[in-house]
């Protein structure tokens, strides 16, 4: 089941995503952002685009998960790619 990152009610919570083993790019970034949450880790998921892509992304302190493949960027590439950020979700209100 994939998610519309327009579309709040689309959004999975942690426990659908194990349950349906359902992680499309957009899910991924909602994972991160959950298990950080209940790590103790302040982050927010953001949603937007560049000139090539849009994307759902996990920011946390200097960092920004989701980008690369199993990797983390800092927040240049944000920058760097002239990320247009269209919405901001704060994980203390997703989860």
């Amino acid at each position: 089941m994939s998610i519309d990152p327009y579309e709040k009610s689309s959004w999975l919570t942690l426990w659908q995503m194990i349950h349906s083993n359902d992680f499309c790019e957009f899910n991924k970034a909602l994972l991160y952002a959950y298990t950080l949450h209940y790590l103790g880790h302040a982050c927010n998921v953001q949603i937007g685009k560049t000139k090539d892509n849009h994307f759902m992304i996990c920011v946390v302190d200097d960092y920004v998960l989701n980008i690369a493949y199993n990797d983390l960027v800092d927040l240049d590439w944000l920058k760097q790619n002239k990320w247009q950020c269209e919405q901001v979700h704060d994980t203390n209100q997703l989860c």
